[in-house]
Parts: structure tokens; C-alpha cells; sequence
């Protein structure tokens, strides 16, 4: 893509604008011989691009742009993908506060009808207070939840029906708005995204390499095409959540 626009805004009209179909395909297959870019197969080395032509000040130029453009689009491309993994992360974080604030609701719903059966047993055999038998139950269940006396279910049952929140009773709840929290502060300015380095701007050989006296211009760029470290570590991170 960038290459195309590169032959379409700069090299083709700089040769003919006015050229056919058949001048410009093979303008763009000189223009395939003379830009050369070797990316990185290992993150962190550097990226190598060539550009070779008759005037060093144009090719000079060009070098630097196509550098710099490249940058600009691997900054963008950086920029789409951490926003779509925080939205990702977040509408996932966000469904799990949901289903857990459902599940709580629900519970609550349970309890209470648990609390009213056992409350009208307890009225029903006149059980007021818990039951002073010599066995001592420590965890009532549903069907000895009575035992637990008519005063204690109904104390019980109005705070389940007057409960506005469900949050301070969800154990798993601290960890998702931690989540939450952390999503929500990734700061997504391009101006702190540097995608790559310029190691070295264009540089005209001394000598022409060429019997037309044709001139190299070499550009070496740490172009983090691939991501950059700290996207990467972000990543990993986001992924362990």
C-alpha cells in the first residue's frame, strides 16, 4: 500500500504524469528495481531501504519521505490495534461485571424466597427465637432454616428486600473494576507512540555506482513494523486477565 502510494503521489508524477497504462506499468516496474526495503526478521533489528536514481537531491528526498511515511502509517496501524484490544478487553470486562451483578441479583432473589418458606414455618410452629435444643447448629440449612427463629428470618428478610447494591457481596467484583480501572487509563495519544527509530537519514554515495552515473541512497530505520516492545508487554498483560 504504501509503496503504490508512493509511485501514484510522488514517483509517477516526477516521470510522467501524463503516462498510458503500458508507460506506467513499466515505470512501476523500474520503480520495483530501484526501492529495495529489507524488513527485520528479528524484533529490534534495524530495516534497511535503498533507493536508487540520477539526482541525489530528489532521491534524497524521497528516501527520507518514504521513511517518514512509513512511520506515520506503522504508527497508525500500532494505534488501530491497541484500540481495538482495549475496546475488545473492555466490552469482555464490562459483560463480566454484568453477568456477576445478574448472578448476585439472583441470589438475592433466591435468598429472600428461601427466608420467607423458612419464616412461615417458624410462625406456623410459634418458633420466635432460635431453638435452644441441646444440639447446636451453626449452619442452617434450607430445610432447618426455621430453627433459626421467626425474629432473626424476618431481620434477615428486610435486609435482603431493602439491599440497593449487590456489590459489597460479589468476592469477585474487586478484580474486574481493577481491570476496569486499569483499561480505562491506557492512554491512546499518538504522540506518545514511536513506532520507529531513524538510525540514519538518506545518505548520497560519493562515487556513482552506475555507468549512468546513477546514485544509492541508503536509509537505515529501527522500524517497529511488527509492534513495538512495550505493545507487545501491554498485550501479554491484557491476555493474562
Amino acid at each position: 500500500m504504501l509503496r503504490q502510494e508512493f509511485f501514484a503521489n510522488t514517483y509517477l508524477p516526477a516521470k510522467n504524469a501524463n503516462a498510458s497504462e503500458s508507460e506506467r506499468e513499466l515505470l512501476w516496474n523500474r520503480l520495483e528495481k530501484e526501492l529495495k526495503i529489507v524488513l527485520p526478521t528479528r524484533t529490534g533489528d534495524a530495516a534497511w531501504l535503498t533507493l536508487e536514481g540520477e539526482d541525489p537531491t530528489v532521491i534524497s528526498s524521497w528516501a527520507n519521505g518514504y521513511v517518514q511515511a512509513a512511520i506515520v502509517a506503522a504508527r497508525e496501524e500500532l494505534m488501530a490495534d491497541v484500540s481495538a484490544l482495549v475496546t475488545v478487553r473492555r466490552q469482555g470486562n464490562r459483560e463480566q461485571l454484568a453477568a456477576l451483578r445478574k448472578i448476585a441479583a439472583e441470589a438475592r432473589t433466591n435468598q429472600i424466597q428461601r427466608v420467607e418458606d423458612a419464616l412461615r414455618i417458624a410462625e406456623s410452629v410459634g418458633l420466635q427465637d432460635s431453638s435452644s435444643s441441646g444440639n447446636l447448629i451453626i449452619d442452617y440449612k434450607d430445610e432447618t432454616m426455621y430453627l433459626r427463629g421467626a425474629k432473626a428470618l424476618r431481620a434477615e428478610l428486610k435486609g435482603l428486600q431493602q439491599r440497593k447494591d449487590d456489590d459489597p457481596y460479589i468476592p469477585e467484583l474487586r478484580e474486574r473494576l481493577r481491570v476496569e480501572a486499569l483499561l480505562s487509563g491506557i492512554n491512546l495519544d499518538p504522540a506518545q507512540l514511536s513506532p520507529a527509530i531513524v538510525d540514519r537519514e538518506a545518505e548520497i554515495a560519493v562515487t556513482p555506482i552506475r555507468p549512468q552515473k546513477a546514485l544509492i541512497l541508503a536509509v537505515s530505520a529501527i522500524l517497529g513494523l511488527l509492534l513495538g516492545s512495550g505493545f507487545v508487554i501491554l498485550r501479554a498483560s491484557l491476555q493474562r486477565r
